[in-house]
């Protein structure tokens, strides 16, 4: 084989594997990439979440009043709508991590959320209902497909009466992080306050 023979087979050989190597390394490097933008990019949306975001996402089993009386998804965004602007007492802080929303409704027609962050940096989104008969109140884990935890992070019942001799008020704080319950019958008292540390609600 004459030299000229071998520098052009040389060549075409070095114009095939050159490639070859590029498309192995691209590869095997990408899928790395890829991962870690979409893990960073999970992690920034999650903790961009507002109190708003999670009551769009709420499943409709928490803000059913009624078997035939849940709020729509258009009808959330109404509520949201409406507390941006202030209407029937409606608070939109997202801010503060809180919201709360009127609906009109001869039962229950006030909805409350407020965000507390746990000392992982996870939320917990405690939600109040207000009813003609007493408030009621769950707490609901987002990361953990929204599972009720309110007995694991506060001991206290405060579930309505039974007999209707008493209505239950749970106020969910703007400011700060700490709950308080009032007993309303002959007159209004205050029965707890449960505050947040990072955890679960202590009384104090």
């Amino acid at each position: 084989m004459s030299r000229q023979h071998f520098s052009v087979i040389a060549s075409l050989l070095i114009s095939l594997y050159l490639p070859i190597m590029s498309a192995a390394a691209i590869g095997k490097s990408s899928p790395t990439t890829s991962w870690s933008g979409a893990q960073l990019q999970v992690k920034t949306i999650k903790d961009r979440r507002t109190v708003a975001d999670y009551f769009l996402a709420m499943p409709t089993k928490y803000l059913k009043v009624a078997d035939d009386d849940y709020i729509t998804a258009s009808e959330r965004q109404q509520l949201l709508t409406q507390a941006k602007q202030g209407k029937f007492g409606g608070i939109y802080d997202t801010k503060n991590g809180y919201l709360r929303l009127s609906r009109s409704s001869d039962l229950c027609g006030t909805y409350t959320l407020a965000v507390f962050k746990r000392s992982t940096g996870r939320s917990l989104v405690a939600y109040s209902l207000s009813c003609t008969m007493g408030d009621s109140l769950v707490i609901l884990d987002p990361e953990r497909n929204w599972q009720d935890v309110t007995k694991s992070v506060l001991s206290a019942d405060l579930s309505p009466s039974p007999d209707a001799s008493y209505i239950m008020t749970i106020v969910l704080p703007r400011f700060g992080n700490t709950i308080e319950v009032y007993r309303e019958g002959d007159r209004k008292q205050l029965i707890g306050r449960y505050r947040f540390d990072g955890n679960r609600f202590i009384k104090i």
